[in-house]
Formats: structure tokens, C-alpha cells, sequence
């Protein structure tokens, strides 16, 4: 029998609003969400395992967790961790596909059983452009099988629990406590008449700033909110322990507001099939959402901004201006110092 393998995983616990936990459909649309935009903007993705369970999604990396050749020990882990409480098992991360013309970068997705040997997985071809953009290929493949023994060679090591039980797995939760690391000015109001819609909210915002976000780039998200008596422009640069969508949820309620806007960085994936950088805006009046893209063309010297796109407008059901959130911010004056 070979020596034990030990196995240590930190996990954070993040909260998802709006998804059912226990519904299979929702939990597997927010684990495709999130790949799409690590994939599109990092052009890569990390080895993660994803736990949901009632009270939230726990995700732990399992970069350098075990000493090469001890693979085979992550799957046991898979199986066994949080006994009776993980409503779905997911590992996440990138493979080797074998092809006419080589190998192609693949995420798969794979859910494993603490009882059952059969097994279930996905995978999608991704690459990457040459300023490290990521380009999806084609949709999401299904695959399943009975045992590990039915899956491709190329999946078999996410599957293969053939290593001897002589191990021990020692799993910790990692505590993160929220942290924030932004900054925010106080604008004057808007002049003239209050937007009607979130399109007309974005056209207002973006007017001026896409050519500063053109001239010095955008590195963090803004959050612009719209208040009874005056406007705030936040700089997100780090969120830790909490989901984006928590902290906006914050910020919009620390005092009443008709109007917010969200602009950060991702990536545009054009009608000829190109992907591009670009500057995203998402606006909130209400319960109506709009969104709004400007794919930005690096290819030159210098950045060129290129017709922007609005998606249809569509109601939420959690706004930032409503709904509970864990978190409590408020706006607390900074005098000089003594």
C-alpha cells in the first residue's frame, strides 16, 4: 500500500442572490456565467472545486494542494467533501483535448457522487488572442458515463479514484470577513430632466466618460449613483468575501437613490466573430435593467472606440435599490488631520 496522501483545501463561502440553490438548472447557468467571464477576460482558468450547498457556494483552488503523480487523491476529496450537506460537487478546469491538428485548451466541468461511481461531465473548446483575450469555441458538450473506464482518456484523471484509501483529507473552510477596497467623490446632479429609462441613463453617463476611459483605461469598476440631492462616483478596486452584486446592493441603499450605474471591464464578442475588449455599463431605474458595450480596438496605437451595443431592457426581480443585503456601508466624512 502506498503512503497516505494528505489533502488540504481552504474554501470561501460566497452568497448567490437570486439563484435557487436547489434547483440544478440555476446552479448550473451561474457556474456557466462565471467560467464564461473568467475565461473571456483572464484567458485562462484556475483548477477550482465548487460546492453548493442550502447555505451558499463554497469554492476552493486546487493549485498545488497535492504533489504531482497524487491527482487521483482530488477525486476522493470530491466525493467525500461536505458529507451530507453539498447539494451539487463540481470540479472546474482546464484540459487537453486531443485533435486532427494538436491539442485544443478545453474547461471541462465535471460532478462526481459520494456513493455512486457513474459520473457526469461538460466541456467547452476555448483559446486565447495574443493580448490575452479569451475566445469560446462552439457551445458546451455532455458527456456521462457508468464508470471512470467509459469516460475519454483525456478525462480520466478527474475521474480515477483508483488510488489506495490510505490517505487522510483534512478540509477547512476558510473565513474570509468582507472587505472593500474602493473610493467615491460627490458629484453635482445631473442637469435637466431625470432619465426616463437606464438606455437614456447610460447615454447621459457615457457621454463624457468613455473618452476618459479611452485616454487613461478603465482598471476597476465604477458604480455611479443618483441621489435626491446629489450624485456619487465609486471606484471599486477589490471585493473580498462578497459577491459584486452585494456590494452595489450596498452602496445604492446606504440612502435613497432613482438611478445607479455599473462600469467595469470584459470583453465583447462581435457579430463577425472577433472579441474585444470593452467598457460595460449596466444601468438600474427601478426594477428595469439595461446594458450597454463598447467594444474597444486595440489593434492600433491607440484605442479605438467602436459603435456601441444596448441589449433589450428587462426587469429584475432583486434591484440595487431593494432586497436585504449582509453587508452595511455608509458614508462617513473624513476631516483633516491633526
Amino acid at each position: 500500500m502506498s503512503r497516505g496522501v494528505q489533502v488540504r483545501i481552504n474554501f470561501h463561502r460566497t452568497t448567490v442572490p437570486g439563484v435557487d440553490l436547489t434547483d440544478a438548472v440555476q446552479v448550473q447557468e451561474w457556474v456557466d456565467q462565471d467560467c464564461e467571464r473568467q475565461v473571456l477576460v483572464h484567458g485562462t482558468y484556475e483548477d477550482q472545486l465548487v460546492v453548493v450547498t442550502a447555505q451558499g457556494v463554497m469554492v476552493g483552488s486546487l493549485k498545488g494542494v497535492v504533489d504531482l503523480g497524487e491527482e487521483r487523491a482530488l477525486v476522493h476529496m470530491q466525493r467525500a467533501v461536505v458529507p451530507g450537506q453539498a447539494l451539487f460537487r463540481l470540479r472546474v478546469r482546464e484540459v487537453l483535448l486531443p485533435g486532427p491538428e494538436g491539442a485544443l485548451r478545453a474547461l471541462a466541468q465535471v460532478e462526481l457522487w459520494p456513493d455512486r461511481l457513474d459520473w457526469r461531465a461538460r466541456v467547452r473548446r476555448f483559446g486565447a488572442t495574443t493580448d490575452e483575450v479569451g475566445v469560446w469555441y462552439g457551445d458546451w458538450e455532455e458527456l456521462s458515463g457508468e464508470r471512470a473506464s467509459d469516460a475519454p482518456e483525456w478525462l480520466q484523471e478527474l475521474l480515477d479514484d483508483s488510488l489506495p484509501k490510505a490517505m487522510g483529507m483534512e478540509m477547512e473552510e476558510k473565513k474570509i470577513e468582507p472587505g472593500l477596497d474602493a473610493s467615491f467623490a460627490i458629484l453635482d446632479p445631473p442637469q435637466g430632466p431625470r432619465p426616463e429609462d437606464p438606455h437614456q441613463l447610460l447615454a447621459m453617463v457615457h457621454a463624457t466618460l468613455d473618452r476618459e476611459l479611452l485616454q487613461k483605461g478603465l482598471t476597476a469598476s465604477l458604480f455611479f449613483v443618483f441621489r435626491q440631492e446629489q450624485a456619487e462616483r465609486w471606484e471599486i478596486r477589490s471585493v473580498q468575501g462578497a459577491m459584486m452584486d452585494e456590494v452595489l446592493r450596498a452602496i445604492a441603499q446606504i440612502e435613497p437613490a432613482w438611478g445607479a450605474v455599473w462600469v467595469y471591464p470584459g470583453v465583447a464578442q462581435l457579430p463577425d466573430g472577433r472579441s474585444l475588449r470593452a467598457i460595460f455599463g449596466v444601468a438600474e431605474i427601478g426594477t428595469t435593467r439595461g446594458l450597454r458595450a463598447l467594444p474597444v480596438d486595440l489593434s492600433g496605437p491607440d484605442p479605438v472606440a467602436m459603435e456601441p451595443f444596448y441589449a433589450p431592457l428587462e426587469t429584475v426581480e432583486q434591484s440595487w435599490f431593494t432586497g436585504e443585503t449582509p453587508l452595511r456601508l455608509s458614508l462617513v466624512p473624513r476631516g483633516p488631520q491633526a
